[in-house]
């Protein structure tokens, strides 16, 4: 498979237009089918092995010159490659819009684990309300943390209500999160009650993060629970 950004994949399917379909749609690109060849599913571990030096990520490799020597060499055969070798700058800003785009998946997958983790933990308390269920403020909090997020109050157009609104970089679009991070005496409530301070003189976001990196650490004490950091 090639696709016009400059890289090749080879992999094993047993539906390889389904295959090609799909990541076309998970990598954003456009991807063609360059040669499919039956019961060659053997071949795909020499194939690798032979192409680790030109790993662009995962499974794609780079387009050049000596990869597509290397394929036809071990395939045995000619083959009739659908793109020219691609410009090094486009080449470069898909991989790292790939790169930025498998963190993020990465991130998705880890919050999920950590929620389920945090539900089904067995010293949850009757502090724990639905707030720390939430996967939207894990995430977002999380985010801001590793300064991926800016987090601002604004006012809402409709009743002229103060709303905090979440701003991912190079996007206009906002998300508006839960009162609890705006408001600094509902943003103690996620400490737990034994630790919580009395009073907090940085933001309410700030103290959303120290208060679930606190509960983190408690999970940490108790057992052998995810681990996901939070830095104020």
């Amino acid at each position: 498979m090639q696709n016009e950004h400059g890289f090749i994949k080879v992999g094993v399917s047993s539906d390889a237009e389904s295959r090609r379909k799909k990541i076309c749609a998970s990598d954003r690109c456009s991807a063609a089918l360059v040669l499919l060849i039956e019961d060659y599913a053997y071949k795909e571990y020499d194939l690798h092995l032979e192409l680790s030096e030109h790993i662009a990520y995962g499974e794609w490799f780079f387009d050049t010159k000596k990869v597509r020597r290397i394929i036809e060499s071990e395939l045995e055969r000619k083959i009739n490659w659908k793109n020219e070798i691609s410009d090094p700058i486009s080449s470069n800003e898909w991989l790292r819009n790939l790169e930025s785009l498998r963190l993020h998946e990465s991130q998705k997958k880890l919050l999920r684990r950590l929620i389920n983790e945090l539900s089904n933990f067995p010293e949850i308390t009757d502090d724990w309300d639905s707030r720390f269920y939430n996967q939207k403020i894990w995430k977002s909090i999380w985010e801001y943390s590793e300064g991926q997020l800016t987090i601002c109050s604004t006012t809402s157009g409709e009743d002229g209500k103060s709303i905090c609104v979440a701003y991912r970089e190079g996007s206009e679009a906002g998300e508006i999160l839960p009162d609890y991070v705006r408001s600094i005496s509902d943003a103690l409530k996620t400490w737990p009650d034994n630790s919580r301070p009395l009073d907090w003189t940085g933001s309410a976001t700030d103290c959303c993060v120290a208060g679930l990196t606190n509960r983190l650490q408690r999970m940490a004490e108790r057992g052998p629970y995810l681990s996901l950091s939070l830095r104020g």
